[in-house]
């Protein structure tokens, strides 16, 4: 599944501003973009690598950092350990789960998908805000939160899929039905 995702749904199904953004940040980095405050532009970032140096050295990055840790906190989430993995193993993670659904969750760990879920949250709630709405689009936070903001959904949606590995098939309809996790067969 790596190598499918890396040379052929990466490359044929993203958007490019998407590969190379996710490519470039580790789950923190991508974190702290959900929260950043800043007037730089999609178009700014992708210029120069140095940009995105740049902008972590900024003060907004710093508040951003600040106001993700208290919210992390709250959730009862672990900021740090998202620096654990990187944007490929989102994609990657992103094609398990569509392809194999509650059966990919043994390749996920409970925590990473906290994680999905958590900023997936985040994302859900800055785009009930009204500010959100005067953003303009070449925007680099109305992008995050845009493109971002689908993404962690969606995996957030995969990992609570039906369970794949307990049902029922009757013979004569070809009906599947999904069985309570405890494995009572009660028809």
């Amino acid at each position: 599944m790596r190598e499918l995702t890396r040379q052929r749904f990466l490359p044929s199904e993203w958007p490019e501003e998407l590969r190379t953004l996710l490519l470039a940040l580790n789950g923190e980095q991508m974190a702290i973009l959900t929260q950043l405050q800043t007037d730089m532009t999609l178009a700014q970032l992708q210029q120069s690598p140095e940009q995105l140096e740049q902008l972590m050295q900024s003060p907004q990055w710093q508040t951003a950092l600040q106001k993700l840790k208290q919210d992390a906190a709250k959730a009862g989430v672990v900021l740090n350990t998202f620096a654990g993995w990187h944007g490929f193993d989102v994609a990657l993670d992103f094609y398990r789960l569509r392809n194999a659904g509650s059966l990919a969750l043994t390749d996920i760990s409970a925590e990473r998908l906290a994680q999905y879920r958590f900023l997936a949250t985040l994302l859900a709630r800055q785009s009930k805000l009204p500010a959100n709405a005067g953003q303009h689009s070449g925007s680099l936070k109305a992008y995050v939160s845009k493109q971002f903001g689908l993404l962690f959904d969606m995996l957030a949606v995969f990992s609570d899929s039906v369970s794949y590995d307990h049902f029922r098939i009757n013979l004569h309809t070809g009906e599947l039905t999904p069985l309570p996790p405890d494995g009572a067969d009660k028809p």
